[in-house]
């Protein structure tokens, strides 16, 4: 059973309640503090999409990625905007084209995102390289889910955070 943080809200009786998102029903215990109030919260109270979908692409075209009057190479935004929509992928496989997404440092990130988790992707330089992100996008999609990532990709696997 997942719990959540605990959260303090002040009912309507001026008395700050201490929630603890644990379960589908209350339970009032008197211990040191009236009262405590053990609130459980489960997937039915998430919002529901009726598209679903097996992942998302974020492909960064921010203040460095695609900045060809930075030096930078292109990102071809119209030509993933156009395959995409051509090859039916929308509806099963979102692609987002954003601005920055960070780290600056690297050209062409993409990010690649998942109930599972994400993959986030650099120095995606080359037309090639976007060919293959879109042909393992359909690939996937055909499979249901996310399959792995093309070998020729996998050196561009970038670890944002610290």
């Amino acid at each position: 059973m997942a719990s959540t943080w605990p959260f303090m809200r002040r009912t309507r009786e001026s008395i700050f309640a201490l929630f603890f998102v644990v379960c589908d029903n209350f339970v009032l215990l008197t211990n040191n503090i009236d009262p405590y109030i053990i609130e459980v919260e489960t997937e039915k109270h998430m919002l529901e999409t009726k598209r679903r979908v097996i992942g998302q692409m974020i492909v960064c075209q921010g203040c460095c990625c695609g900045a060809t009057h930075k030096g930078r190479p292109e990102v071809p935004v119209e030509w993933l905007k156009e395959e995409w929509r051509r090859r039916g992928l929308l509806k099963r496989f979102q692609l987002s084209i954003s601005g920055c997404i960070g780290p600056c440092d690297v050209p062409n990130v993409v990010e690649i995102s998942s109930e599972t988790g994400s993959q986030w992707l650099g120095n995606i330089t080359e037309f090639n390289q976007y060919r293959s992100l879109l042909e393992w996008a359909e690939r996937s999609t055909d499979a249901g889910h996310l399959l792995d990532l093309p070998r020729e990709l996998k050196d561009h696997l970038l670890r944002p955070w610290r």
